[in-house]
């Protein structure tokens, strides 16, 4: 985005509606029809994986209409990985306390829960010794590392909500060891 650009960023934009979403309006269906035993719940928590795609769009909004401020902006880029860590935190605890979700799938959820604590005290702790040394909020850009784990993370939370959509037998108990496989993949 060129200078003249992100002088005129709107914050109001598709992607970061997209954003918002995930943890405001998916992740609190998803975790009410976890909490309450309703079924078809994995066609939601796709809905929650498919709106971390705002990225995507945002950068061909940046391609198509460089000039509008409507693509990629700053505020959404800080966004983004606290709608992540919002919606993953949510949707887990529900997950935890789910009546259907199979005890694999808790494991799994357990996993993943525990990888999000030590990842936000790491980033409060790097961030509280950066602002005592420089006065500024610690910005950590995104690397494909975090974002192969995200994506285990968020493979293993919905392999894990799907076995609640499943009846006990072998393809739950299935689901159940790719969440808990994910889920280590991701942490």
């Amino acid at each position: 985005m060129t200078p003249e650009a992100s002088a005129h960023e709107h914050i109001a934009t598709l992607p970061t509606a997209i954003t918002f979403s995930r943890p405001f309006i998916l992740a609190p269906e998803v975790s009410r029809r976890l909490i309450t035993g309703e079924g078809r719940v994995t066609p939601l928590m796709v809905a929650v994986g498919v709106s971390d795609g705002e990225g995507f769009i945002a950068r061909l909004i940046d391609k198509y209409f460089p000039e509008s401020g409507r693509g990629s902006t700053e505020f959404g880029k800080a966004l983004d990985p606290i709608a992540d860590s919002a919606a993953f935190v949510e949707i887990a605890a529900a997950a935890l306390v789910a009546p259907r979700v199979s005890r694999l799938g808790k494991a799994a959820v357990g996993i993943v829960l525990a990888s999000e604590t030590v990842k936000a005290t790491w980033a409060i702790q790097k961030n509280i010794k950066h602002r005592a040394t420089t006065g500024k909020q610690l910005v950590i850009q995104p690397s494909k590392t975090g974002k192969y784990a995200t994506t285990g993370k968020f493979a293993a939370l919905t392999a894990a909500v799907a076995t609640h959509d499943l009846e006990p037998g072998r393809k739950r108990t299935i689901l159940g060891w790719v969440a808990v496989g994910s889920a280590l993949s991701g942490a």
